[in-house]
């Protein structure tokens, strides 16, 4: 069982989201969500069996169970976030004043609790909500996590201590004597302007407009004879054998020049015959193998060797 226990310590059915000790463990805050903070002075007393209202902090709403409420370092002030509904207002984070002195006496004589106003007031986000504040002790820095994924940071240029304000008055790097030496002289202008070009550098760090090598080789690949492109093909109507109408290869070609075989039926005539009509005197072009043959054609064979071997076949079967 606790060995205290405070009843409806918050107005109505409110719920708890935070309760926190100050740093020397004499005073107890706790934050709800009707809008309050409230502190109560923590008794040393084994035999205490309540806790004693010191102070109520108003206009602090809270629609996260994440809110909470942070002690300063010394204990002697507190800091909370309010929220907001999403692009309605702005959340704001609000310092009071938590010195046990101060309380007690301003509640000393009064007929009702004590509930000042906040030393500081500041903007946090406009249209999104402080989740949760945390008040670094070493730091003195207040950290305030906000629902648009932000996180805020703020100290005090006189009472923070490295963290954020590090980053903010970091002073710039000495230069070195060379850096110093260099740095006098230098004159803005002697110094090179424009391109330089360098032709006998490597490929890797030429220039594409001065490389004369690279410009050629775009020029020839226009060329089709030095490119050495293939011939496109024929977008008209093809024939047999994958050949267009409008193409004709080389051997069709001669042909059809020479006029070889222009109304000539060829089949069946010995291709031989015309070798003896080039004879130049008695010289013959025919070759050794048609030696002592009459050119007007005689001693040419009448049949085929395949004839010839038809007919033995023939004459065979007749005998038998």
């Amino acid at each position: 069982r606790p060995e205290v226990s405070v009843y409806d310590a918050h107005d109505g059915n409110a719920t708890v989201t935070s309760v926190v000790y100050s740093p020397d463990g004499s005073k107890i805050a706790s934050r709800a969500d009707d809008d309050t903070v409230r502190i109560w002075k923590s008794s040393i007393h084994a035999a205490a069996t309540k806790l004693e209202l010191m102070a109520i902090y108003r206009s602090l709403p809270g629609f996260y169970d994440s809110c909470n409420v942070a002690f300063g370092p010394l204990g002697n002030m507190l800091c909370a976030g309010t929220c907001v509904k999403p692009q309605m207002g702005a959340s704001r984070l609000k310092v009071f004043a938590a010195n046990e002195d101060f309380l007690e006496k301003e509640n000393k004589g009064a007929s009702k609790v004590f509930e000042p106003d906040p030393l500081i007031d500041l903007v946090v986000s406009e249209g999104a909500s402080v989740m949760r504040v945390t008040w670094h002790k070493r730091l003195n820095q207040i950290f305030c996590g906000v629902s648009d994924g932000t996180i805020r940071i703020y100290y005090d240029p006189h009472l923070s201590t490295k963290g954020a304000l590090l980053s903010t008055s970091r002073s710039a790097r000495k230069q070195d004597a060379l850096e110093l030496l260099l740095q006098s002289r230098h004159n803005p202008q002697t110094s090179i302007q424009g391109t330089i070009v360098a032709p006998n550098a490597l490929p890797m760090y030429q220039d594409p407009e001065h490389n004369h090598v690279a410009k050629r080789k775009r020029q020839d690949r226009k060329d089709p004879m030095l490119s050495k492109c293939p011939e496109a093909p024929s977008d008209v109507k093809h024939m047999e054998g994958g050949r267009s109408s409008a193409s004709t290869t080389f051997t069709q070609f001669v042909v059809q020049s020479t006029n070889m075989v222009k109304n000539k039926n060829i089949i069946g005539q010995d291709p031989r015959k015309d070798l003896f009509q080039y004879t130049e005197g008695k010289k013959i072009y025919a070759g050794r193998a048609y030696e002592g043959n009459n050119p007007e054609g005689g001693n040419l064979a009448e049949t085929t060797a395949e004839q010839a071997e038809e007919d033995m076949k023939n004459a065979k079967k007749k005998k038998i």
